[in-house]
This record gives C-alpha cells, sequence and structure tokens, in this order.
C-alpha cells in the first residue's frame, strides 16, 4: 500500500512540472496574438551562452525570450534578473518568488522573470499591461 501512495505521488508530481518551450513555440504562440517577434540577439555579442534572444512586441508591450547553453548559465541569468527587479521593490509593492519566477507590481510598473530549464521570460512593462502580460504568460506555460 505504502510503494502504491509513493508511486501516485511521484507520478502527480512528474506530471505537474512546468516544460520549457522552444524558440519556434514561443513565436508561434506570441504572433497567434498578435506581437510582432524579432530576434535581438546582436545585442548580447559578448554573451555566448546566451544562444537565442528574441523580443515580442505589441503596442507598448515587449516580452522578451531568452536560450540559454544550459542550465547553470540559466541560473546565473534568473538571479541577475531576480537582483535587478528587487531593487524596485519598496515595502507597498506586490513581490511574489516562486519555482524560479519572480514577480513585482508597483504601481507604476509591472516586472517579471521566469525559467524553466535553460529558457527565460523576462517582462519589464507598465503596469497598465499586467493583465495582458498574465495572460500571455499562462498561454505560453511560464
Amino acid at each position: 500500500m505504502k510503494k502504491i501512495i509513493i508511486i501516485c505521488l511521484l507520478l502527480l508530481t512528474l506530471g505537474c512540472s512546468k516544460k520549457s518551450i522552444d524558440s519556434s513555440k514561443f513565436k508561434s504562440i506570441m504572433r497567434d496574438n498578435g506581437y510582432y517577434v524579432i530576434s535581438v540577439k546582436d545585442q548580447f555579442e559578448g554573451y555566448a551562452y546566451i544562444e537565442i534572444a528574441l523580443l515580442a512586441r505589441k503596442d507598448s508591450v515587449n516580452i522578451e525570450y531568452y536560450q540559454m547553453s544550459d542550465t547553470d548559465n540559466t541560473k546565473a541569468f534568473y538571479d541577475y534578473n531576480k537582483d535587478v527587479i528587487e531593487a524596485y521593490k519598496t515595502s507597498f509593492d506586490e513581490y511574489k518568488e516562486l519555482d524560479n519566477k519572480v514577480v513585482l507590481s508597483t504601481d507604476e510598473a509591472y516586472k517579471l522573470i521566469s525559467c524553466i530549464n535553460n529558457t527565460c521570460i523576462y517582462v519589464d512593462t507598465d503596469i497598465k499591461n499586467k493583465a495582458e502580460v498574465n495572460s500571455i504568460i499562462k498561454k505560453l506555460g511560464y
């Protein structure tokens, strides 16, 4: 009986883990939602570990996609951007951190970094775009 419970818990845990998306899937989802997608890899020439860098733009919303060479570099990228986001935090702001995802809502800005495996989604936009961003982040699975 104990083995059955452990196996069931293991299967539930494995089934709930998030899966990263590749750049083609990112482009497809973003374009299907009215975003214009371009490569911004040339802005990161000195960072060989950033294999793919994409910018999706619609109106005043920018959503960035990054694919790193490995999970160690992804962790470093996440930690750096988490620190950048935390630098804006005050005691009055809404701040959440969970499972390689940080979200900050201030009176004026909405910031997010979310990483899965060797990919990250980064957002820094006006607070008025929060609902739009949350909707697309959900579609992306991040």
